[in-house]
């Protein structure tokens, strides 16, 4: 039945022509169903009406004449409640209203499905039958599943500004990994969780053998998958993705809840699974455990579809594709050869979810947080600009022309920067700038021709090993982690930022549920309410470090002194027992601070009694100084580091930070890693920048054609503007004169 789903599906997409497309559906669906009739009644909300569109059964000729009010006749009334209507005889219902020139009145059984786009309700889908008798779950879900894939694209057809054909981009909130051009082939599990209609069953046996069956070919397709994702990936950070699939599985409180709804409430392996998936990821989301939720929600879906004998299908493009899909998943990424994936495009998605780590690591483009109903869009034409955040569907060919001119002048200019990589980051007049490495996320330990390229490693995100567990690591597995990385640069200084998780960071083994996490219990706040926590990372830190002695601490989101105090205290002591433990004394490493509230910035000369150095996270500090969601599309324009409020706390930092109070600041926000945003700070004064290991050649390529003394001169005219795009403006012109801004695709 899957299959007939889906050539019916592909038949739709394949012809160009909306009518047409609508009547190859009803006539193919009357088909695959066995049934007498099939029509589609389209929504029109300006006059209020359905009107037929299509039908196979009914009288052709009135096709596009004859319509009904809305909340008129059974048609209606499935649109009024919003919810199928399922009718062993439908003339007999109060609401059946009766047409005579469509030739209605032999059909006796009725089924009708609402076709809606989110809230919006954009049809009916409708089957009928001569004999009187009632549709089957098969029957509604496969009517449920078909105004499913319509819906998208019937959405699409009314809009007024279609977005085939577009000029213009479409943003989202979160890119990564360059530009991708590619046809789109839109994922959508087999069987959702919606789709499955609660039925009871009274051979228990025989459905508790049918799940049991399914849960252990389920878990042999993850350990395969286990093996291909480390077939894949070179870095070992990722290994563990599918330990949450696992330990679910292996959880006998989960088969048991199935296996009691089954025997002790009667209900069918399906509507059991349902049943038990929907209470955990209730229970999740309450919780605010995205991760656990989201992989209980994918498991349980993949349970439905071998419960219904289907699996995924053979990925068979000729061609790389772009991936598309409601929401992402790491099994998702991992289950499809990576030769055949151009790019990913996710409706929903963070930068920091487990998905957008594992397409880093495997070097995808990527954009998570599109606002589109993507799934209309299968096999339509995208560009996937990852660097720009910004996606063309059907674009014009000019565009496409000029994209793909883009990706070759990308490689040309690649190149031009990797010549140079190695040399040192001296500006033209002869300024050394420190160039140093973001890492954690997407690097490759393996990898040994970065150590020639930096001064350091600004910033070593050690949430990420936290993020890859089930439960918090341990003091040895900890210490086993930041000794390999440690190792890794045992020739520079290595500054870790101490667990930084919370906002859009939950840890899946850690619930809290908060209003606006963003403002709640993160960073440093979280690890000094859990001081063992803290304690325990101080001390792998620095058993870690006993041998290579390059190690630098950084604590997150500072926002007082208190914080500081206290840190240092529980430092002190997982100093003091090292040395104990080892009968000897260890290396003391720096202990510096992340400015990234506000807060913090009025507290520099506090703080600097009690810490070594100071590092500014631009995020966050740009999104806290601004009031801006960087990640709400709606808002997402005002953050801008040019903002003149966010040049102007930049400029005090330095100021008080280097000149007046001598410790050392460093930029280790995405700010640093952005040609215009280097050239600012470096016409400030700052000469530390760290950066993701992607932008570190580029980012080299323009300090060493720059000079400082012409920097500080247009800073000192920038600093008096009140204008962003004025004191923008500057700097793009500073790179024109210099010859930089084609090579850098700045306007």
């Amino acid at each position: 039945m899957l299959t007939k789903l889906r050539l019916i599906v592909e038949s739709f997409l394949g012809e160009k022509d909306l009518n047409k497309a609508l009547k190859l559906v009803v006539a193919k669906t009357r088909e695959a169903l066995g049934v007498d009739c099939c029509s589609i009644y389209i929504a029109d909300h300006t006059r209020g009406r359905y009107r037929l569109v299509a039908t196979d059964g009914l009288n052709n000729d009135c096709e596009g004449k004859v319509t009904l009010r809305f909340g008129e006749g059974l048609v209606g009334l499935v649109g009024k409640k919003n919810t199928i209507l399922n009718l062993a005889n439908a003339q007999e219902h109060p609401n059946f209203k009766y047409i005579p020139e469509i030739g209605e009145e032999e059909f006796k059984s009725f089924l009708g499905v609402p076709i809606n786009y989110n809230d919006l309700n954009l049809g009916i889908l409708i089957i009928q039958q001569k004999e009187s008798r009632q549709f089957d779950e098969i029957e509604e879900s496969f009517l449920v599943s078909l105004s499913a894939h319509l819906s998208s694209s019937l959405y699409i057809a009314g809009q007024k500004d279609e977005t085939a054909n577009n000029s213009e981009p479409v943003k989202c909130t979160f890119g990564s990994g360059g530009i991708a051009i590619a046809r789109g082939w839109v994922w959508q599990p087999h069987m959702e969780l919606e789709q499955v209609l609660l039925k009871k069953n009274n051979d228990r046996e025989t459905q508790v053998e049918l799940f049991h069956q399914a849960l252990f070919q389920l878990q042999l397709d993850l350990d395969s998958l286990t093996l291909k994702v480390n077939d894949n990936l070179k870095n070992s950070d990722m290994s563990n993705v599918f330990d949450t699939y696992q330990d679910i599985i292996e959880d006998s409180d989960f088969s048991n809840k199935i296996d009691a709804k089954i025997y002790d409430e009667g209900w069918s392996a399906s509507s059991a699974v349902k049943l038990i998936a929907e209470e955990m990821i209730a229970d999740c989301n309450s919780q605010n455990k995205k991760e656990l939720s989201l992989a209980i929600r994918d498991l349980s879906q993949r349970l439905l579809s071998r419960l219904a004998h289907s699996y995924l299908e053979e990925f068979v493009f000729s061609e790389p594709v772009i991936l598309l899909a409601e929401e992402i998943t790491a099994a998702l990424i991992a289950e499809l050869p990576r030769e055949r994936i151009a790019g990913i495009i996710s409706l929903k998605g963070s930068a920091n979810s487990i998905a957008a780590i594992l397409a880093k690591n495997m070097n995808i483009p990527t954009l998570m947080g599109v606002d589109l109903p993507l799934s209309k869009l299968d096999r339509h034409l995208f560009i996937l600009d990852g660097n720009r955040e910004e996606l063309f569907v059907d674009p014009p060919v000019g565009i496409i022309t000029e994209y793909r001119g883009n990706i070759l002048k990308d490689e040309e200019n690649t190149r031009l920067f990797i010549a140079e990589q190695n040399e040192p980051a001296v500006t033209s007049d002869g300024v050394k700038i420190s160039v140093e490495l973001n890492a954690g996320l997407n690097f490759d330990k393996e990898s040994e021709a970065v150590l020639s390229m930096i001064d350091g490693v600004g910033l070593y995100r050690t949430e990420v090993e936290f993020m890859m567990h089930n439960t918090f690591p341990t003091e040895l597995e900890e210490c086993i982690h930041y000794e390999e990385f440690l190792k890794s640069f045992a020739s520079t200084r290595v500054r870790m930022r101490t667990m930084d998780v919370g906002g859009d960071k939950p840890l899946p083994y850690m619930p809290f549920n908060e209003a606006n996490p963003f403002l709640g219990w993160r960073g440093i706040r979280i690890s000094l309410d859990k001081p063992d926590l803290l304690r325990t990372q101080f001390r792998a830190m620095l058993k870690a470090n006993r041998k290579y002695e390059n190690l630098e601490i950084m604590l997150p989101m500072v926002s007082s002194l208190e914080e500081v105090i206290k840190s240092k205290e529980i430092l002190e002591q997982a100093y003091k027992e090292i040395c104990e433990e080892y009968s000897s004394v260890v290396a003391h490493p720096k202990l510096g601070a992340m400015i990234e509230v506000p807060a913090a910035m009025f507290l520099l000369e506090d703080l600097a009694e009690y810490l070594d150095f100071f590092s500014i996270g631009s995020n966050d500090l740009t999104q806290y100084t601004l009031a801006v969601d960087r990640n709400n599309p709606r808002v997402s324009k005002l953050y801008d580091c040019f903002n003149p409020a966010m040049v102007r706390v930049l400029w005090r930092l330095y100021r008080i930070c280097v000149q007046e109070l001598n410790r050392p600041l460093a930029m280790c926000g995405e700010m640093a890693g952005d040609p215009l945003g280097a050239i600012l700070l470096i016409s400030m004064g700052y000469r530390e920048l760290s950066m993701n290991y992607t932008e570190i050649a580029r980012i080299k390529y323009v300090l060493r054609r720059v000079d400082t003394k012409e920097l500080s001169d247009i800073f000192k005219k920038a600093i008096k503007l009140s204008d962003t795009a004025a004191i923008k403006q500057m700097y793009v012109d500073y790179l024109k004169e210099k010859g930089l801004s084609d090579i850098l695709n700045i306007k």
